[in-house]
């Protein structure tokens, strides 16, 4: 039977701040967020590891925390700003997404563990096993939050007329 891989051990804030700098700015891009808004989360996540830093013994969770604090920010910089300035222009990154008006609702309707598998999966590329290590989920679970995450974005978005495969 395979070894699991050994866990890396925690890095410092400024190593993950390189490191992991565009990732967190390309997850508050995929909750529909303008650049300078998508920067200023990225910034704001940052600060907050700095200013406490998680009690996270390895790289995994701490990237995890990453995760999970972005996409909190995210979500309540959306709920703080007008929806109409916000579909006005348009998201500036390199990964096609519905128009950030009709976005932000639909993954506003996704639970936490669905939209941070989801960011897992279609944002960093991670295998079902790599989201559900880093969420300290099992594999299953993980493919059921994706499964459901899909499935409810499929319907906020064929509400509002944008075609789906």
């Amino acid at each position: 039977m395979d070894q699991p891989a050994p866990l890396s051990p925690a890095r410092p804030a400024g190593e993950l701040f390189t490191a992991y700098r565009a990732l967190v700015y390309r997850w508050a891009c995929a909750h529909g967020l303008r650049h300078d808004a998508a920067l200023d989360v990225t910034q704001e996540t940052f600060a907050r590891l700095l200013a406490s830093p998680p009690r996270c013994p390895t790289e995994a969770s701490q990237v995890a925390w990453l995760r999970r604090t972005a996409s909190n920010l995210s979500i309540d910089t959306r709920r703080l700003s007008r929806p109409r300035s916000l579909a006005a222009e348009p998201v500036h990154h390199d990964t096609p997404h519905a128009e950030p008006g009709r976005l932000a609702p639909a993954m506003r309707a996704l639970t936490e563990p669905q939209r941070l598998v989801l960011l897992a999966k279609a944002v960093e590329g991670l295998t079902f096993a790599q989201a559900a290590a880093g969420l300290a989920i099992s594999v299953p679970t993980a493919k059921t939050h994706y499964a459901r995450a899909l499935r409810t974005l499929r319907e906020c978005l064929s509400h509002e007329g944008v075609p789906h495969d």
